[in-house]
């Protein structure tokens, strides 16, 4: 059974984009989870159902900072943590829980901090308000980035 890290995501840019070696811009929800392929098609499911309905979320961009220890540190970009963005984080950080009872949660919860990584070039402004329809769930297996799926937000 193929292994892989498990990242669900507010993926940032166009969805119809070819992954390969890179993720795309995107700001995590959860922290990543290394699991099975069957408990990502098992989160999926559980998404699908507690996501359906939750409605259009609007993220607000705010000042840029600096992560991570002196050896390894990325710049970021921060977003305001609205009381919407943080019920959508405990949403999905419960129903990854459900499934995988041993993520690390040094980072979400109270400590949750949503931001997105500079990448390339790619990045996002300062006051820039992006609009999200769904919830992209993002698995890399060795350097090959896919989308395992995407949950929409909102009932079509």
């Amino acid at each position: 059974m193929a292994v892989g890290k498990t990242y669900l995501a507010l993926e940032l840019g166009p969805t119809n984009r070819a992954l390969g070696s890179s993720s795309p811009l995107h700001m995590t929800l959860t922290p990543p989870i290394t699991v099975e392929t069957a408990k990502t098609d098992a989160i999926l499911a559980a998404l699908e159902t507690r996501l359906r309905g939750f409605g259009v979320l609007t993220l607000a961009a705010s000042e840029e900072d600096i992560f991570g220890p002196d050896s390894a540190q990325v710049r970021v970009r921060k977003f305001v943590p609205s009381a919407r963005l943080l019920q959508l984080h405990r949403t999905v950080l419960g129903v990854v829980q459900g499934i995988v009872p041993d993520i690390d949660t040094t980072y979400a919860g109270d400590a949750y901090q949503p931001h997105t990584t500079y990448k390339a070039g790619m990045g996002v402004e300062e006051g820039e308000l992006i609009t999200m329809r769904d919830v992209t769930v993002l698995r890399k297996e060795g350097e090959v980035w896919q989308r395992a799926g995407i949950i929409p937000l909102v009932s079509e």
